[in-house]
């Protein structure tokens, strides 16, 4: 054998897991190969590491705290997921019945028609054509427009009958009419 053979063995050299045959052709090879002996001694070094951390972990409650998380955390995926089974048990429940899948049905159009209607931005709004379309059509229009305050300024009051205007100036000191 070579040394790369004689390496695969010294694992099971050092746990004792040889025949006698082998056990003696490994032990003779290691008289004879430093290298191999140094890596029986970091195999040797590395088993015994590996028996010393397995009885301090022995000795530790390790496994009780790994547990004791296994079982919160189970605990708290069992929650998530009845709060997701009652969702769905009010799915199933509205789904089951015919009666009850058209009454949601109609319940979802008429929220989707009313909220088109109240909160359409597309609506027409009042413009200036809309205001002054019933002004013109009007037979007699008075109006009256004030300079400065309503008590001392001067107003000018309009009445337009048809195509003809009466003016009338106030708060001048004088009056003075004017037909059109």
């Amino acid at each position: 054998m070579n040394c790369a053979e004689y390496k695969e063995l010294l694992v099971a050299y050092v746990e004792g897991l040889l025949n006698e045959t082998e056990k003696r052709s490994v032990a003779q090879h290691l008289k004879d190969c430093a290298a191999c002996r140094a890596e029986l001694k970091e195999v040797s070094n590395l088993c015994s590491r590996l028996v010393n951390n397995g009885k301090n972990l022995a000795q530790t409650n390790l496994e009780d705290v790994v547990l004791e998380r296994i079982v919160r955390e189970q605990n708290v995926r069992l929650k998530a997921a009845s709060k997701v089974g009652a969702s769905l048990n009010i799915r199933r429940i509205i789904m089951k019945s015919k009666i009850t899948r058209l009454a949601a049905a109609a319940a979802i159009i008429v929220a989707t028609v009313l909220g088109l209607h109240l909160f359409n931005p597309f609506r027409a709004t009042v413009t200036f054509a809309d205001v002054i379309k019933p002004i013109l059509n009007a037979r007699t229009v008075v109006l009256d427009f004030i300079v400065g305050s309503e008590e001392t300024g001067p107003v000018m009051h309009d009445i337009v009958v048809g195509s003809r205007i009466r003016r009338t100036f106030s708060n001048m000191g004088t009056i003075m009419v004017i037909d059109l």
